[in-house]
């Protein structure tokens, strides 16, 4: 009993996460140095910073993804 009202609760979170559009895209280097040359977008490096230290993209954002903070962010 206990378990169906779990996913009874959990139901309308997991039927809104399902109606979202995919914001992601990949692509392959080619297209990628067309899409940071010709637009004014912003290249987010969401490794952590000791990872980005190690090396990373000009002009790279950097926002690390397992700070307490990310999704305000």
């Amino acid at each position: 009993m206990f378990r169906v009202l779990i996913i009874l609760c959990l139901y309308p979170l997991i039927s809104e996460m399902e109606a979202q559009e995919a914001s992601v895209i990949q692509v392959n280097s080619q297209e990628f140095h067309k899409l940071i040359s010709g637009s004014s977008g912003v290249l987010l490096d969401v490794r952590t910073s000791s990872e980005f230290k190690n090396g990373h993209i000009t002009d790279a954002g950097q926002l690390n993804f397992y700070a307490l903070d990310f999704k305000r962010k």
